[in-house]
């Protein structure tokens, strides 16, 4: 990730040339939502891991550079995961993440 452009490479011989798709999401962290009925209204909740965007894009060649795109909220604490799939396959055939500045 450099300014808001990630670059990703997925090798593995036996599945040169197959599509992959690359998946990232941009997680939030340390949330807060007011709660305005109810038995818990008045009560403020606070959430982790809520996904505040995500984007995909598929690649014969296991290269991708796509732009981050900017969440409709931000939060003071944020991550970044990304998994690499098969196109007709959903398990992850690899997968990374770790905390943004």
């Amino acid at each position: 990730l450099e300014d808001h452009t990630i670059k990703a490479r997925y090798l593995q011989p036996d599945l040169t040339g197959q599509p992959l798709k690359l998946n990232i999401a941009l997680l939030g962290f340390d949330l807060k939502s007011e709660i305005k009925a109810g038995e818990n209204r008045g009560k403020a909740l606070t959430h982790d891991f809520v996904v505040l965007a995500h984007q995909q894009k598929v690649s014969g060649a296991g290269n991708w550079q796509l732009s981050l795109a900017k969440p409709h909220q931000s939060s003071s604490r944020m991550a970044l995961a990304a998994w690499v799939t098969r196109v007709d396959n959903q398990a992850p055939l690899q997968a990374t993440g770790g905390w943004l500045q």
